[in-house]
């Protein structure tokens, strides 16, 4: 059975009369993510079972124990990886080593191949490298914790949508459909037209919005989260929108809404009526978050700080879709988004280090377009 270990035996002979592994990989160069097949050849025993040592991030080992020579890993450390393989006939032992470097991610080559079928042309180097780094950022590479959000968001069938561009001086309302978590499930984008994208991301107004796939209902009562990278904020800002019928203080469903710096408030609820603030949550451009996990609250983070606890009851989780840039008012768009957005996501709740994870994926990327706020 497969466990996680730190320990792993030293490449090389082991006891027992010489016994050796000698240890080979299908591909040294693999990506994050990809299938390598690792082949161990026994001399000096007749092994009855083999012990893989495969690495982690996080410096730990997974190890699997089995009786055939061959095991297809599926690799999970970036950068250069050693991975050691011990045989037995259960009186000797020997091992061995072989060891790699990972050149990319599977995931991130999955969003540029559909980035580039949605927009018709090639994604250019500067933005395939921008495209790379934000990927193994929510997997949890070159980040404070070394949280794999990106497996936390694919587990819950998550959308987030980066926005990046075409290249360094194009963008293109196509490519900022695309889902990171699955390119398969792209939003429906309606009503923009040539100049709403830009490189500093994505303009809404009267009748611009993005009908994605997931609705509150596909997450549970209390357990949820929405966030939004707002670029610009004006007094009549709406930030994100997911769920409304009629905009009342009894009203269910999910969204964020700000106003701007003039007011000083915002609506959002999160399952639940809408929230209005008194002055004292003011929240500003940049990384926006709602999350919910208690039965009886939900919190307001900007850049990964929790700005307000919410005291509002959950309520049963809308059925109708998450609408971007606009709120869905039983299947048409209001409150239409003026402001200019970079990133739009619904998903489960995140710990707190999952959440700053994301938040560092999502700020990085901003920095390197060079639109962060």
């Amino acid at each position: 059975m497969p466990g996680v270990g730190f320990i792993r035996p030293a490449g090389g002979g082991g006891a027992g009369g010489g016994a050796s592994v000698a240890v080979v990989l299908d591909d040294t160069t693999p990506k994050l993510g990809q299938s390598v097949t690792i082949t161990a050849t026994a001399t000096g025993i007749t092994p009855t079972s083999y012990t893989f040592y495969l690495p982690q991030q996080d410096g730990s080992f997974e190890t699997v124990t089995q009786a055939g020579n061959t095991y297809a890993w599926t690799v999970s450390k970036y950068d250069a990886f050693t991975v050691t393989v011990t045989a037995t006939d259960g009186s000797s032992e020997g091992s061995g080593s072989a060891t790699g470097t990972t050149t990319g991610d599977v995931d991130a080559d999955a969003f540029i191949a559909a980035h580039n079928t949605a927009t018709g042309g090639t994604m250019d180097s500067t933005m395939e490298a921008n495209t790379l780094g934000f990927f193994l950022r929510l997997k949890g590479i070159n980040t404070t914790y070394n949280e794999n959000v990106f497996s936390q968001l694919l587990a819950a069938n998550a959308e987030i949508y980066p926005m990046i561009p075409d290249d360094v001086s194009n963008a293109s309302i196509s490519g900022y459909s695309i889902n990171a978590i699955d390119p398969t499930r792209n939003a429906t984008m309606v009503g923009f037209v040539s100049g709403d994208a830009t490189v500093n991301g994505l303009t809404g107004g009267s009748g611009k919005y993005m009908i994605m796939n997931n609705a509150p209902s596909d997450y549970s009562q209390n357990d949820m989260g929405l966030d939004v990278y707002l670029r610009t904020r004006s007094t009549t800002s709406c930030q994100i929108g997911t769920t409304v019928n009629a905009f009342t203080s009894s009203d269910t469903g999910a969204f964020i809404m700000s106003f701007g710096s003039a007011s000083g408030r915002m609506r959002c609820k999160l399952n639940s009526a809408y929230f209005l603030s008194q002055g004292s949550l003011v929240v500003d451009t940049g990384f926006i978050s709602l999350q919910r996990d208690k039965s009886d609250r939900f919190d307001v983070c900007n850049d990964a700080d929790v700005s307000e606890l919410i005291v509002l009851p959950s309520l049963v989780p809308d059925t109708k879709v998450f609408f971007g840039m606009a709120l869905n008012q039983n299947g048409s768009p209001a409150y239409n988004t003026t402001e200019s957005v970079s990133m739009l996501c619904n998903r489960p709740y995140l710990e707190e280090k999952s959440i700053f994870t994301l938040f560092e994926a999502v700020d990085w990327l901003q920095t390197q377009i060079g639109r962060n706020v």
